[in-house]
């Protein structure tokens, strides 16, 4: 946070570890005071999704810009891809299905999951794919 206040032209995005809950995130967001924190449980009970999150830091943003404050901090719990309701429907389509990788994924997937899917970035795809020891998603690489 002293960084980020002396570097007046930079916002710094900090994934913090934790896969679920938030506990981590919101102990560092109490003791740094950030300009903003995501809480993957409000992002859930809010039904979020990724732009909803976008638009409130897009908010935050331009509100320090027209007080001259060109920069800041932001949290991000690294669990947080799975509070996102598409990618939780997207995940749980993945797994009914049991596709191996993208062409047979897309082929078995509804209509909504396929076009929300075509949606995130490439890698963000691939990472879907990949699951870690307890066949949860490897959401630190995402």
């Amino acid at each position: 946070m002293i960084d980020a206040s002396s570097n007046t032209k930079y916002w710094y995005f900090i994934r913090l570890m934790g896969r679920d809950p938030s506990h981590l995130t919101l102990e560092c967001a109490l003791s740094t005071k950030p300009n903003y924190t995501i809480i993957s449980e409000e992002v859930r009970h809010k039904d979020w999704d990724i732009e909803e999150i976008v638009n409130d830091i897009v908010r935050v943003v331009v509100k320090r810009q027209q007080r001259g404050m060109n920069f800041g901090c932001i949290l991000i719990p690294e669990g947080l891809p799975t509070f996102l309701s598409s990618i939780t429907r997207i995940k749980t389509e993945l797994d009914e299905s049991k596709a191996k990788n993208e062409e047979e994924a897309l082929s078995k997937m509804s209509a909504w999951a396929k076009e929300r899917f075509l949606r995130l970035p490439d890698f963000i795809r691939k990472q879907l794919f990949i699951r870690d020891d307890s066949n949860e998603l490897a959401v630190s690489q995402i």
